[in-house]
């Protein structure tokens, strides 16, 4: 995802916190302006209820508590995403998870149980096994384990 201001041009209303940033706020206000059925009051219910979403944004994982004034209840997941990213770029990342578990199922962000076992139980000496690893993953032990068997 990239990181930089979606909104292309700087909105003329003032953003109303100190605690939001300059990019996070066009980003409000571009949401409110292209998607105006969902978020067009969004920048008037901020500055009416400013210590309600401050204390929403000062939350370690404000992606899986409510979000205020009922969010959660009229957007889509993929919305609360979108809102998400005005606020915390930072949490977008493991929201997108959710956002996964939710849509798809959680079969899709879990790894799979791999069995050494099977797979050796399946492969020949003409049919050679291949490991693609990923970052932190080592099944040199397993390996080990299933030679000295």
């Amino acid at each position: 995802m990239a990181a930089g201001c979606i909104s292309l041009e700087k909105s003329s209303r003032e953003c109303p916190a100190a605690w939001i940033s300059t990019q996070g706020w066009e980003n409000i206000m571009k949401l409110s302006n292209d998607f105006q059925d969902d978020f067009g009051k969004l920048p008037m219910e901020i500055e009416h209820n400013l210590d309600t979403w401050q204390e929403w944004y000062d939350l370690d994982a404000p992606e899986s508590v409510d979000f205020p004034c009922e969010y959660k209840e009229k957007l889509t997941p993929f919305q609360l995403l979108m809102l998400l990213r005005c606020f915390r770029i930072d949490r977008v990342f493991r929201a997108v998870g959710d956002y996964i578990t939710v849509t798809m199922g959680e079969e899709y962000i879990m790894p799979p149980v791999i069995s050494l076992d099977n797979i050796y139980e399946q492969s020949s000496p003409t049919i050679p096994v291949v490991f693609i690893l990923s970052p932190g993953s080592d099944p040199t032990a397993e390996l080990m384990k299933l030679g000295d068997r």
